[in-house]
């Protein structure tokens, strides 16, 4: 039976993913948030598939932000204004203010300011991991404590 991972976000939700069809959904799972131990279940698929999802906690906090900035998803073509709803040092959802979004596994790189005191920019390579309509899940390819950009959310973040 396959078995995938699902993240407990702030909120208590968790987006399953089906590993045959690709179908996503969000399942509120507040009760299982403070539990210590691993916790797995079942899930059967639309497409009637079942598999075995995994919990996890989040490794870094994710903060709810409200910032604006532009997502470049291939070479010659124009970056997408995107809408940044929270925001970690692993990796950042946002929303796409056109309706051309990239595939899982695509590399895009984002670009935007920071609502701190000095407006910092940011501008980090990231991989495409979840896709909810307009809404993209991204994970940032490297954590490097020496690099300007991961500096800087590191102390935003604190």
């Amino acid at each position: 039976m396959n078995e995938v991972k699902a993240f407990i976000d702030n909120s208590g939700e968790a987006v399953i993913k089906c590993p045959r069809c690709h179908a996503t959904r969000v399942v509120d799972v507040k009760e299982y948030s403070r539990l210590d131990h691993i916790v797995r279940f079942k899930v059967t698929c639309p497409c009637k598939h079942v598999y075995r999802v995994i919990l996890e906690r989040r490794e870094f906090f994710r903060k709810p932000v409200r910032l604006t900035g532009v997502c470049r998803m291939r070479e010659g073509v124009p970056a997408v204004d995107i809408h940044i709803h929270n925001l970690s040092r692993k990796g950042l959802r946002i929303e796409l203010m056109k309706d051309d979004p990239p595939a899982i596994g695509d590399k895009v790189t984002v670009e935007f300011r920071l609502d701190d005191e000095k407006k910092t920019l940011i501008r980090k390579e990231a991989l495409v991991r979840t896709l909810m309509g307009r809404f993209v899940g991204l994970e940032f390819f490297s954590i490097d404590p020496y690099n300007v950009y991961d500096k800087a959310l590191g102390f935003y973040l604190m």
